[in-house]
Parts: structure tokens; sequence; C-alpha cells
């Protein structure tokens, strides 16, 4: 089943970026693409060459944050499922993750096994 997940990385930081890409492929999973930020990413699902079944996504990014990107996706792609990261896991970004359109939250502290179940789980819903 891993083989058939798609997962898009939408991460400003190019290092964590890198890095979520190099866990996403020894899970199994395919990386259907990775970007630095939600323009980027919505130009990606656009194009129709590219839609995931889940996205990993910054809440924290330039020209267009997290929780305007899961907004956009949950409105025009609600199949997608959305895993909002971030550093900072206040109680206000978790819930503004969550009302915007996010599955779940994760902080960026996380266990590559819990994200893997979290991956797995969500795709079969």
């Amino acid at each position: 089943m891993e083989n058939s997940i798609s997962v898009a990385i939408i991460e400003n930081n190019s290092m964590f970026r890198e890095t979520l890409c190099h866990l996403m492929i020894r899970f199994g999973f395919m990386v259907a693409f990775e970007a630095e930020n939600g323009k980027v990413a919505i130009d990606h699902i656009k194009s129709g060459q590219s839609v995931p079944n889940v996205c990993i996504l910054d809440i924290n990014m330039p020209i267009m944050n997290g929780f305007e990107t899961a907004t956009w996706i949950k409105e025009n792609y609600p199949s997608i499922k959305i895993i909002a990261c971030s550093l900072d896991n206040s109680k206000y970004q978790i819930e503004e993750s969550l009302r915007s359109g996010a599955d779940l939250f994760f902080s960026k502290i996380f266990s590559s096994a819990d994200l893997k179940a979290a991956i797995i789980s969500l795709s079969s819903k």
C-alpha cells in the first residue's frame, strides 16, 4: 500500500524539505512534488500532474502561508489530506491549522514512525 501513496512536501526550509523527501522515499511513498511555499504548491496541484494523497504543510512560510494554503487545498481538492507542521505548537497554531482544513497537526519535533503511521491512516480514509 505504501508505494501507492503520494505525498507533497510544502516547506520553506530547504534542508527540512529535503530531509522529509528522503524520509518519504525510505517509507516507500512517492513524492508528488516539493514546494517552498503555498503558491508554488498550488501551481503544482492546479497543473493536474501532481495531485498528492497527502500534503505535509509547513505553517510559517513566505508568500503564502500554511493556513492560506490549507484553506485553498480543502476548498478545491477536499480529498487531499493535510498534515500541518510547525515548530510552534501553541494552541493558536494547532487550532488555526485545523480550522484552515488540516486533518492533523504535527510538531516538527516528531517521531518518523508516528508520521508514517499518520500518512498511512489518512490515506485510507
